[in-house]
């Protein structure tokens, strides 16, 4: 009979496994074995634990937030320098700079800012397709309660009983 292992709680071997794992995405659970000097079944029982799970989303959402975050930052950081050097040289050289690129440069800065681009047009020609799942049940009740109510056949013809009946209940006493 083989005895089965679970992790409770999230230890801090746990914790470097973690962070071994996002350091290197694309390793092996086999490597990591040989890494941390365990057995890849063993390996396998701690990272599909549910301990061990609840941790990995939880740390593998901060690091990606965080390399996101750093890439977001990094380009930034790009582009203020860039328009650091770009306004140190309009300052130096613009009374010389042609009119066009001097033009050419305040466009592509107000077209980043937002200003100066048209809204987007709708696509023409746009299909919406909608898909709805019923089952032959619900479809049969629909048809009843249509036919009930509308008088309207599941062909899409009105009862033409149903109709004089109710046109007659709406005639005032006295009408023929």
């Amino acid at each position: 009979m083989a005895v089965s292992a679970s992790v409770k709680k999230v230890s801090w071997w746990h914790e470097r496994l973690a962070d071994w794992m996002i350091a290197h995405p694309d390793r092996t659970l086999g490597e990591a074995a040989k890494y941390f000097d365990v057995t890849p079944t063993w390996l396998s029982v701690i990272k599909n634990s549910d301990a061990f799970r609840d941790y990995w989303a939880s740390r593998s959402a901060e690091a990606s937030s965080y390399m996101l975050a750093d890439i977001k930052d990094k380009t930034l950081l790009v582009t203020e320098m860039a328009l650091d050097r770009l306004i140190d040289r309009v300052n130096t050289t613009g009374d010389v700079m042609p009119a066009d690129l001097l033009l050419d440069v305040a466009k592509t800065g107000l077209k980043s800012l937002g200003y100066g681009i048209p809204p987007a047009a709708p696509a023409a020609g746009s299909h919406v397709n909608i898909q709805l799942n019923v089952t032959p049940g619900a479809l049969e009740t629909a048809r009843q309660k249509m036919q009930a109510t509308f008088g309207v056949q599941p062909d899409g013809h009105a009862d033409q009983k149903l109709l004089a009946f109710k046109s007659s209940e709406e005639r005032p006493e006295g009408a023929s």
